[in-house]
């Protein structure tokens, strides 16, 4: 996906993305880059403002604005917590993540596990010269959950 530009709102249970629900790219050259999000996103689980979930794929020279909120479910998943909630994407394992800012507010309405400025959860894969608003974040503590990865984020104030 390039040089995609979209505006607008997008409701869902899970893998729930501006641009995309999932991208997997483990076996082939699954990318999304130059491409803008200005969006309402909110679901249940794997939540982003660009993707929902990144497995082993590519985001590049992406840029995401709006709003990103985790919201109960109902029916098979009304007892679960939401989780995998952030403002570029809600969960990575093995993704790459290169030169993309994200200027989302991330909201839960509900207790959420997970939760980030940037992404709710990463497992391995790679996140450099990206960056975020930080006056977006709000009054809470800036906490991604990475793991086997080293992010290079930035936080503007």
């Amino acid at each position: 996906i390039e040089n995609v530009s979209v505006q607008g709102s997008v409701k869902g249970v899970g893998e729930a993305g501006g641009i995309a629900g999932r991208l997997s790219g483990y076996d082939t050259d699954a990318r999304i880059s130059n491409c803008v999000a200005d969006i309402k996103v909110s679901g249940h689980s794997s939540v982003g403002g660009l993707v929902g979930i990144l497995h082993g794929g590519l985001i590049e020279n992406c840029r995401v604005y709006g709003t990103v909120t985790a919201i109960p479910a109902g029916g098979f998943y009304q007892n679960e917590m939401p989780r995998f909630i952030g403002g570029m994407m809600g969960h990575s394992v093995g993704g790459r993540v290169d030169n993309s800012y994200a200027s989302c507010y991330v909201l839960t309405s509900v207790p959420s596990g997970c939760v980030g400025g940037f992404s709710g959860l990463v497992e391995g894969g790679d996140i450099v010269r990206c960056t975020i608003d930080g006056k977006k974040l709000g009054g809470w503590e800036i906490i991604d959950d990475y793991h086997r990865t080293e992010p290079q984020i930035e936080i503007k104030k």
